[in-house]
């Protein structure tokens, strides 16, 4: 065998590989492309399902405890927490009055002793 055999035997080898590797490729592409056309498929079902049938495709994976409802607050428990904030805050003003009286009343006795005083 010549160098020249030897030489285009190494390039038919390297040239199937390369054929194998490429129809590898292309079949995990393909095989890809399927699955982004079957997700596709079931994002654009899901997008045109109407609310009910949404519903119970969503109670058929949760079927344990079936549909939770929420618990809503109603307006009383507002209400009564602006009644008890109003009442807190009236609380506070008056007893901020009786101490300012309190502290008038003081400052008021020293000021007369102390015109009491000068006079005498």
């Amino acid at each position: 065998m010549t160098e020249l055999d030897t030489l285009l035997e190494e390039i038919c080898e390297k040239e199937e590989a390369s054929e194998t590797l490429a129809a590898d490729m292309a079949e995990k592409e393909k095989r890809r492309l399927e699955g982004d056309q079957i997700a596709a498929q079931e994002m654009r079902k899901r997008a045109m399902e109407s609310l009910s049938e949404t519903q119970k495709r969503n109670s058929k994976a949760d079927t344990k405890d079936g549909p939770k409802r929420k618990v809503r607050k109603g307006g009383d428990t507002a209400l009564a927490f602006l009644a008890e904030k109003a009442e807190n805050e009236r609380k506070l003003k008056e007893e901020s009055n009786r101490l300012e009286r309190e502290r008038l009343e003081i400052n008021g006795k020293g000021k007369n002793r102390q015109i009491y005083a000068t006079t005498e």
